[in-house]
């Protein structure tokens, strides 16, 4: 029996007191996520840009909506909004990576998917967020030898989700 992976993707606005301390406040989330995430098992990315964060995330169920949890109280964070989740059979993400805007040193990330370009999280619909996450997948090479059955969705979108469920 294969042991099913949980995902989750959220979207939600840094708040007006984080945005005047940015690159520190990013630079921060980047640092203390990427320990915490190797440690926890989690893996996915996190893209942030035009004030939004969208992030994307898979792992043990318990831990991911843990981590949810945090960062719906984190005070850099405001307007969470879950835009899916449930189960899957396999890991896409072998680790967990961020990305945000940076005029002068632009990431290719934004200009794979005009999704990724014009960034418009809040109007994005079940087939946009396939296709940022298999961009994000494909540009990283991280799932390289699954790069023919990509992302296949969790089987659980319940719209009624809780972190604490």
């Amino acid at each position: 029996m294969t042991h099913q992976k949980y995902a989750i993707a959220y979207t939600s606005h840094m708040t007006m007191t984080a945005l005047l301390k940015k690159h520190k406040v990013l630079a921060h989330i980047q640092s203390q996520a990427t320990v915490n995430n190797q440690h926890s098992g989690i893996h996915g990315f996190l893209i942030f840009k035009k004030g939004i964060f969208f992030e994307y995330i898979e792992g043990d169920e318990i831990v991911c909506r843990n981590l949810v949890n945090r960062v719906k109280t984190d005070k850099r964070h405001k307007n969470m909004h879950i835009l899916m989740h449930g189960t899957r059979s396999v890991d896409l993400f072998t680790d967990w990576r961020m990305y945000w805007e940076q005029p002068q040193h632009p990431q290719a990330i934004f200009s794979l998917s005009p999704l990724l370009s014009a960034f418009n999280v809040a109007d994005w619909q079940m087939a946009d967020i396939v296709e940022v996450v298999n961009c994000i997948a494909h540009q990283d090479l991280i799932v390289s030898q699954r790069l023919n059955s990509l992302i296949e969705m969790p089987t659980d979108t319940r719209s009624d989700y809780s972190p604490n469920s």
